[in-house]
C-alpha cells in the first residue's frame, strides 16, 4: 500500500507540525484534496472538487469508524471519494480487516472514477469495494447476500424515497450496535427520513463532535412560521452530518404508525 516516505513518528510530528487533522495526518491523500481543491479523475487528468463533504465531516466520519473497528461500512454515494477516503482511513487505523462497499450508479461517468480513483493512490484498494448500481437494486441484492454491516453513511439522491429505502435496507443488514450517519440533514428530504428513524425504528442519536447547525434561512423561515401562528409540521431542521447508534433490532407491529 502506498504510504508517506519517512517514519512513522516523523510523519506524525511533521503533521501535527502543520496543524492538520486526524484524518488529514492518517489519509495524505485526503489532506491534499483538501489543501489543493482538486483530485484525477481515473485516466488521471486533474478535475476541480465539488460536492464534496466538508472537512470536519470528514473528521467526524474517521474518528467515529476508528473507534467503532467495524467489520463491513457501505457508503450510499462515493461521487469525488472524500467520504470514502475518511471512512477507509478510520479503517486502517483501526486495524483488522474492515472494508467499504461504496454504491454510486454515476462513478463511471459523472464522477470520471475519482472516488474509485483516489481510494486505489491512497493504498485502500484492498479494503474497497464499488458497486455501479442504482440503491435500489444493490443494496436488496446485499441483503439477499447475506450482508450484515457495522456502519453506513447515506449521502445518495437526496429525495425522500431514496433516503428511506437506504435507511430501510441497511437497518435490516446492521445489528444492534451499529451506527448509520446522514449527509445534507437540512434538506426536506432527508430531515423527513431521519425522523422516520427516530420515531419508528430503536435508534439513539450521538455526538460526534459537530456543531448543531440549524442554517441562518433554515432559522429565518422557522421564526416567519411561528410568528403568524403556522405551526403545523414546524420543525427546525439541523444541517450538520447527523449519527445514530442501533439500540435494539425492533421491528414495529404491523399496524404500527406514529407522525413524523
Amino acid at each position: 500500500m502506498t504510504r508517506m516516505a519517512g517514519s512513522a513518528p516523523d510523519r506524525l510530528q511533521r503533521a501535527k507540525a502543520e496543524g492538520l487533522t486526524d484524518v488529514e495526518r492518517a489519509c495524505p491523500a485526503l489532506a491534499e484534496v483538501y489543501r489543493s481543491g482538486t483530485t484525477r479523475a481515473a485516466d488521471g487528468t486533474t478535475i476541480s472538487v465539488h460536492s464534496h463533504i466538508s472537512l470536519a465531516y470528514a473528521e467526524a466520519l474517521f474518528q467515529v469508524v476508528r473507534d467503532l473497528q467495524p467489520r463491513v461500512c457501505v457508503e450510499i454515494g462515493l461521487a469525488l471519494g472524500t467520504s470514502a477516503l475518511a471512512i477507509l482511513a478510520g479503517l486502517e487505523a483501526a486495524g483488522g480487516g474492515g472494508r467499504l462497499i461504496s454504491i454510486d450508479p454515476k462513478q463511471d461517468d459523472k464522477w470520471r472514477g475519482a472516488g474509485r480513483a483516489a481510494a486505489e493512490r491512497a493504498g485502500y484498494k484492498d479494503r474497497h469495494e464499488v458497486i455501479i448500481e442504482p440503491d435500489f437494486t444493490a443494496l436488496p441484492a446485499l441483503l439477499r447476500m447475506g450482508l450484515r454491516a457495522d456502519f453506513a453513511y447515506i449521502d445518495g439522491w437526496h429525495t425522500f424515497d431514496h433516503a428511506m429505502l437506504d435507511f430501510w435496507y441497511i437497518d435490516r443488514m446492521m445489528s444492534a450496535g451499529g451506527i448509520v450517519a446522514f449527509n445534507d440533514c437540512g434538506l426536506a428530504g432527508v430531515d423527513k427520513a431521519i425522523g422516520f428513524v427516530q420515531s419508528h425504528r430503536k435508534y439513539e442519536e450521538m455526538s460526534v463532535g459537530l456543531r448543531v447547525d440549524f442554517g441562518q434561512l433554515g432559522r429565518t423561515r422557522w421564526l416567519g412560521r411561528l410568528l403568524r401562528g403556522r405551526t403545523r409540521g414546524l420543525r427546525l431542521r439541523q444541517h450538520q452530518d447527523r449519527y445514530f447508534r442501533k439500540v435494539e433490532d425492533w421491528q414495529a407491529p404491523w399496524d404500527f404508525y406514529a407522525p413524523f
